[in-house]
């Protein structure tokens, strides 16, 4: 009898047991669904593919020092300061925030004259500040920093896609530098604009070539939110953009392969064209990294014209078996028919 007893209550026990196994079985399934999803619409199924020629200009979130002219004793304690130096940025003076060199002059030249201010600047991501003593410019009448300084930072590129539903666009696959310093200079406001291509300067081994072209100004299609590792960001408002029915399924780093594939591009105005391309390699990533393919130029007629891989064609997306893998990034300097592509899930 006692044994019966025990039979029935480990009878009850695993039934029970079984049954919440299942209901744990399914929450833990209804969590990887519902996260799958949730990762899925953070990225289109389709996209309008981009490949035209676009030219950027914005205004920094903050001052890009290009050349310090200051002597050393121009600091009130050389020994305690941070000297400025090429690269950096600086984000105010004293308690005022400055994103203009105008909004620096404004400052150091209001009455009463300034003898000391204290300047906030940042380097390689990390903060400064810095005690000066602003110096009268006899040519100017006014008080400087005794710094060469930019405040706007403009380029050409190419536009890798835009999301057809919110206008969202990405371009470039690489971070735009300001020219002279080789630094980012982070986005306050900016503008896209149309791109009017001139001409082109052929690549060679060890010498890239460019797109050489002109901002049009006067047709303003979106604007800059922000300048990354993987490119330039915004929005477009371009309508004839925005309805374009060039959509091309989203593949990315789990379908690219090496082999046929082609890159979209614009390098005179007649338009958009596809190139014929090989992938040479891709690299698994688990992390995002700009130089995810190894590419090589095969079309004929892309090499006649511009010599293999030019500066400008950044950004130009990169299309196999019907889907958006990637863009082209760099060039190499001793091969310009190859370069480095990046995997489009880094740029989503």
């Amino acid at each position: 009898m006692c044994w019966q007893k025990i039979q029935r209550f480990l009878f009850l026990f695993l039934m029970v047991f079984a049954l919440f196994s299942v209901s744990l079985a399914e929450s833990i399934l209804c969590v990887e669904q519902n996260y799958h999803v949730f990762a899925l619409s953070s990225q289109p199924d389709k996209v309008v593919l981009g490949g035209n020629a676009i030219g950027f200009n914005y205004c920094g979130d903050g001052v890009i020092v290009l050349a310090n002219n200051r002597k050393t004793d121009s600091f009130v304690d050389t020994s305690k300061q941070e000297l400025l130096k090429e690269g950096d940025i600086i984000h105010k003076i004293d308690d005022k925030e400055v994103f203009s060199c105008e909004d620096i002059s404004n400052y150091l030249n209001d009455k009463p004259a300034k003898e000391e201010v204290t300047v906030v600047f940042s380097r390689d991501g990390k903060e400064f500040t810095s005690t000066l003593k602003p110096t009268f410019d006899l040519l100017s009448n006014s008080f400087k920093l005794g710094i060469w300084a930019k405040d706007e930072v403009s380029g050409l590129g190419t536009l890798t896609y835009i999301n057809p539903k919110s206008g969202y666009f990405a371009s470039l696959g690489h971070p735009l530098t300001e020219g002279t310093t080789g630094k980012v200079l982070p986005v306050k406001e900016g503008k896209v604009y149309d791109c009017n291509i001139l001409g082109i300067n052929k690549s060679a081994n060890g010498i890239p070539g460019e797109l050489k072209g002109t901002i049009s100004r006067n047709k303003n299609i979106g604007d800059i939110s922000k300048n990354t590792n993987f490119g330039i960001y915004g929005h477009i408002k371009d309508k004839e953009m925005l309805s374009s029915s060039n959509l091309v399924f989203v593949g990315g780093r789990k379908t690219a392969k090496p082999g046929y594939a082609q890159i979209y591009t614009s390098i005179d105005n007649s338009g958009v064209k596809p190139y014929d391309i090989q992938i040479i390699k891709t690299n698994y990533q688990s992390t995002s990294n700009t130089k995810s393919m190894v590419l090589k130029v095969t079309d004929k007629s892309l090499l006649e014209k511009t010599g293999g891989i030019v500066q400008g064609m950044s950004g130009s997306p990169i299309v196999q078996d019907g889907k958006l893998v990637g863009a082209l990034t760099h060039v190499f300097t001793n091969d310009s028919t190859k370069g480095f592509g990046v995997y489009i899930d880094w740029m989503m």
